[in-house]
């Protein structure tokens, strides 16, 4: 059994140097149909995220990840930056969003043979500017 799990985690919650509640607010995770809806905040600076001073700021999504032990989760953005999948080590993972209408995230849960696949889209994400 992999028993996946996609979910928003807590508002108080810290990751990467900022809580969550600095980076999103609402985020609702619908696996029947595929999507991610709620607000992402705009970011000034988020140092710990990124050491491409570039990646800094902007907008973010923290998403909360867990399976049964012994399963493998990876994630990564599709038309993204290009980066290579992350295996999720922590149970977490923050996600810069530049273009919520292309972008989707993609997150893998595997153990032996077997895998389960969710991508969701982001077009119900609003996206706040400076």
């Amino acid at each position: 059994m992999i028993g996946p799990v996609v979910e928003a985690p807590d508002g108080g919650t810290e990751m990467y140097g900022l809580q969550v509640s600095d980076l999103q607010s609402g985020i609702v995770i619908d696996d029947e149909g595929g999507q991610i809806s709620g607000t992402s905040k705009h970011v000034e600076s988020y140092p710990l995220f990124s050491s491409n001073i570039a990646e800094q700021s902007g907008n973010f999504l923290a998403l909360s990840l867990s399976a049964s032990e012994g399963v493998t989760i990876t994630t990564s953005v599709i038309n993204g930056t290009g980066k290579a999948p992350v295996t999720v080590s922590d149970g977490y993972c923050v996600y810069r969003i530049t273009d919520k209408d292309t972008q989707s995230i993609k997150v893998t849960f595997t153990k032996g043979d077997t895998s389960v696949e969710k991508t969701y889209a982001l077009t119900g994400l609003e996206c706040l500017e400076e």
